[in-house]
């Protein structure tokens, strides 16, 4: 599924339903699970970007400047490590993220207990895992490969480049462009290398923070809504649950999409598609949306 990029500056604002209690929970719930899990999937991330260029010597930095292009072996390097990176930190956190969904979901069927290792939670935790790492190392590479495009046009010795790039693994391809910009601005009004470089370093870690939450909110939030659809199924297979129903449910606040906003509310059937298209929210990155199922009686 594609996702679409939502400009901060355009809201939708929709009042509370203070009489809809199992509405209001949903949110309550998502909100409390991402103030917990979110903090360590971004530490993870920083810590990751931060052991990723400790491990590639300047000096690789100006091969590449030399080849105009990314050698293969910084490709297979980050691949891998985003590999080892979702399996040990982000797998158990879509797990969290899909129990802790499954129990807000159905809290009111005492006995059902939900399955992590079904066969088809296990496929959505497998695909899901392996379209995060591509995406990581995709965005990484496109990143690098950008700033040493970038960098073919700075008039400045290929040290003070290498030192540039390298300050900037991790960053997306427009994140690297910026900071570029940012770079030649300074140096242009005449501010030295070392001070140029070192607030082009600031600037990337508050990109890279930036690109930390952007990742963490939307593979938390993807996972949430995942296991509450995984958990329905569940319990509908076992004779716990009849035909349901399913409610696109926004925050309710200033922050809510132009996208999302017209959604709340609208209902359809399980294996129905929302107007915009989309089978449960997750519409976009940092969405904050949940889907709430309840029976047809």
């Amino acid at each position: 599924m594609s996702l679409l990029y939502m400009p901060a500056e355009f809201v939708y604002v929709r009042k509370t339903d203070s009489k809809d209690e199992r509405r209001e929970a949903m949110l309550t719930a998502i909100l409390a699970y991402l103030s917990t899990a979110e903090p360590k999937l971004i530490r993870a991330l920083k810590k990751l970007w931060t052991e990723q260029r400790e491990q590639v010597a300047i000096e690789t930095i100006q091969k590449q400047l030399n080849h105009g292009m990314l050698l293969i072996d910084l490709y297979t390097g980050w691949y891998t490590s985003y590999q080892t990176f979702v399996e040990n930190v982000t797998l158990p956190l879509y797990i969290s993220a899909m129990e802790h969904s499954s129990q807000s979901q159905l809290s009111s069927l005492q006995s059902f207990s939900f399955n992590t290792a079904s066969p088809t939670v296990l496929f959505w935790l497998t695909e899901r895992s392996q379209q995060l790492a591509d995406q990581l190392t995709r965005t990484q590479v496109n990143g690098v490969v950008q700033a040493i495009s970038g960098a073919s046009k700075l008039d400045y010795g290929a040290d003070e480049l290498a030192q540039l790039i390298h300050g900037m693994i991790g960053v997306t391809p427009r994140q690297a462009a910026a900071i570029e910009r940012y770079y030649d601005v300074l140096r242009g009004e005449g501010a030295k290398a070392d001070y140029a470089l070192r607030k082009a370093q600031q600037y990337a870690r508050k990109s890279l923070g930036y690109r930390a939450q952007t990742i963490t909110r939307t593979e938390l939030s993807n996972a949430y809504n995942e296991g509450s659809s995984q958990a329905v199924a569940q319990a509908q297979s076992q004779g716990l649950l009849g035909n349901v129903n399913k409610e696109w449910v926004t925050m309710h606040d200033e922050r809510v999409c132009p996208l999302c906003g017209p959604l709340d509310g609208v209902i359809v059937g399980r294996d129905e598609l929302f107007p915009s298209g989309f089978n449960a929210p997750g519409a976009h990155t940092n969405c904050r949306c949940v889907v709430l199922y309840s029976e047809v009686r």
